[in-house]
């Protein structure tokens, strides 16, 4: 949809240039920062290199970055698709068509060579920021004051819609328009205007993950000490330091899985991967979480602090580099749920018994083979055999099937082993009744496993089980028998 404050684009003069900005504008995104990242993946040192390009002038470092960067695919880089079908109608119509971008002149060419749909590039060149004022003197130089039309995206690009006989606008919000406004710019507002970033912000947080975390409960609920308002307190507090923990942990998996996220056909919809939020936004969102979720740690108590640090150090390694390790990384994943229990004794100074640690490992390392082995059900769907970013094949799926149902079925039987032990009888009144609980874990597991088996999973087993009718069914039934066994 075009939606036009000072008339219809199509009516711009023919015979005028059509200049086009990239970052924001034609793309999504900021080749600066996606740049960036891939040289960072490729090159982690680097970050320590920055300081001194950044001194010899931001043209220098663009042009530093881009080199450190040759492996970036630039056909994955979000588009705003109502600036490359005008650009595309307008060079159809024998308009002379130009990108004209701060970005280094050879990463703008790449880009350009995606879309097939200009005529020349100026970006650049090591030495000149062709941003602001320079973009302005440029374009001036080239085609005269008021002889070219616009379209850009950001306060910089003042200068140049002055001097343009046409300016144009992408990618921007209702308030951008309103202050372009008031300083006397009426501009022509192509494609929809962008929604505010709140909604997208709580949606790369991921806090329907956040369930995940009322695992610190757990040790409270097993010693029985439910009736401590204090301690639920504690833990709530502790409960809001390690989501906003582990929301700045899914941040930074984001940013670094930006290529393998565009390639999923679901994943590809996340806020960094569509463009919904600037690169730039994630780099700052994810440290101001992290530093939020040790703050609020740190009134919990400092072992408290240090076992979030060693979450938070886990997660970062697995998003880097163990998630990449065949098994390790479901091992890795199960290690990271059994440590949220211990997390939650920690917090509130309640022992966390070996037998709650041994199903948790086991439970858990199910649930992270049933996510893999969805994963590569997906992949043989797509015609794949290889998932490179796991390192799995489609002919591991009967293997992972054995693993994820036997430790499945293992957490089962250490909760029965734990019932015939002296430690389980002398916190109920009534331990038969626990028994039922075996049942009805043995059943789900064995839901769990089927479901995955037929690609029912999605890839993630905390929203199935989140929109799965019957582990809620099978949940109260859980918690009618923990009833009727009369916890003392």
């Amino acid at each position: 949809m075009t939606i036009s404050t000072n008339g219809d684009p199509t009516n711009r003069i023919p015979n005028l240039p059509l200049c086009v900005d990239l970052d924001g504008t034609l793309l999504r995104t900021d080749t600066l920062f996606e740049s960036l990242l891939t040289a960072l993946r490729n090159h982690p040192l680097l970050l320590l290199r920055l300081p001194g390009w950044l001194m010899q002038g931001r043209a220098y470092m663009k042009r530093r970055i881009a080199e450190c960067s040759s492996n970036l695919d630039c056909s994955l880089l979000p588009e705003n698709e109502a600036v490359v079908a005008y650009t595309r109608q307008e060079k159809a119509k024998g308009r002379r068509t130009v990108l004209v971008t701060g970005t280094d002149q050879g990463l703008a060419e790449q880009v350009a060579a995606r879309f097939a749909c200009f005529d020349e590039v100026h970006g650049s060149n090591g030495t000149t920021n062709l941003k602001g004022q320079n973009k302005q003197a440029a374009l001036v130089k080239l085609f005269g004051e008021g002889g070219f039309d616009y379209i850009g995206n950001d306060a910089s690009d003042m200068p140049v819609w002055r001097s343009a006989a046409t300016a144009s606008v992408a990618g921007v919000s209702a308030r951008f328009i309103q202050s372009l406004q008031s300083q006397g710019l009426n501009p022509i507002v192509l494609g929809s205007i962008r929604a505010p970033r709140g909604r997208s912000i709580i949606r790369a947080m991921r806090p329907h993950q956040w369930v995940k975390n009322a695992l610190i409960f757990v040790p409270m609920l097993a010693g029985h000490a439910y009736g401590n308002i204090q301690l639920w307190l504690t833990l709530g507090l502790a409960f809001m330091s390690l989501s906003l923990t582990a929301s700045s942990t899914y941040i930074f998996n984001d940013l670094i899985d930006l290529d393998s996220d565009r390639r999923h056909k679901t994943k590809r919809a996340r806020p960094f991967s569509s463009g919904d939020l600037g690169l730039s936004e994630g780099l700052l969102l994810a440290p101001a979480l992290l530093a939020a979720g040790l703050a609020l740690a740190l009134t919990v108590g400092t072992q408290f602090l240090l076992l979030v640090l060693a979450y938070a150090a886990t997660s970062a390694s697995y998003s880097v580099y163990l998630k990449k390790m065949v098994l390790l990384d479901a091992f890795v994943l199960a290690g990271l749920y059994s440590l949220r229990i211990w997390i939650g004794g920690a917090a509130v100074a309640i022992p966390v018994s070996p037998w709650l640690i041994a199903f948790s490992v086991f439970l858990f390392l199910s649930l992270g083979m049933a996510k893999r082995l969805s994963e590569l059900f997906n992949l043989r769907l797509s015609d794949g055999d290889r998932n490179d970013r796991r390192g799995y094949l489609v002919d591991d799926i009967p293997q992972l099937a054995i693993f994820g149902t036997s430790s499945g079925y293992l957490a089962v039987l250490v909760l029965a082993l734990y019932l015939t032990s002296e430690k389980g009888p002398e916190l109920y009144s009534r331990p038969v009744f626990l028994w039922f609980l075996c049942l009805v874990l043995l059943y789900w597991v064995s839901r769990i496993w089927l479901s995955t088996h037929r690609g029912h999973m999605n890839e993630d087993p905390i929203i199935f089980v989140l929109k799965d009718k019957w582990s809620y069914l099978l949940g109260g039934l859980a918690i009618i028998a923990i009833i009727l066994a009369g916890p003392l």
